[in-house]
Formats: structure tokens, sequence, C-alpha cells
């Protein structure tokens, strides 16, 4: 599985944009894979900062890319 500096360069050579590492652990919720536990995360029941909807196709692209999903 690919690392999350992995899929951020990964997404900043092919599309230019910066991308959060909270849009892709929201996303990997999304797509039902494992996290793992954030030491910085106090509540599990929602998230501070959601991906927003223009950059969930570009993570999932990004997944497909490296045989996430």
């Amino acid at each position: 599985m690919a690392t999350y500096d992995e899929i951020k360069k990964y997404i900043r050579d092919e599309h230019k944009i910066e991308i959060k590492s909270c849009y892709i652990a929201n996303v990997k919720e999304i797509c039902r894979l494992p996290l793992k536990k954030a030491g910085n995360r106090t509540e599990y029941k929602y998230r501070k900062n959601p991906c927003p909807r223009k950059h969930i196709e570009v993570i999932k692209q990004a997944f497909r890319h490296f045989d996430m999903i």
C-alpha cells in the first residue's frame, strides 16, 4: 500500500494540486480501506476537514494507480 506522501506526490505531479493528508484519510474511509489510528485525533465521530467533493475522484484515481482499490 502506498504511503500518504507517495499519494500526495503522485497527485501533485499528475494534477498540479496539493492534497492534505486528512483528505486522503477521509477518502480511505469512503472506500473502506484500512486506517491506522492517528494520534492527533481526539474524536473519531466526525472529521474536522472532510475532503472536498472536487478532490475525491482525484484521490480515488491515485488509489487505483497504486492498486489500492
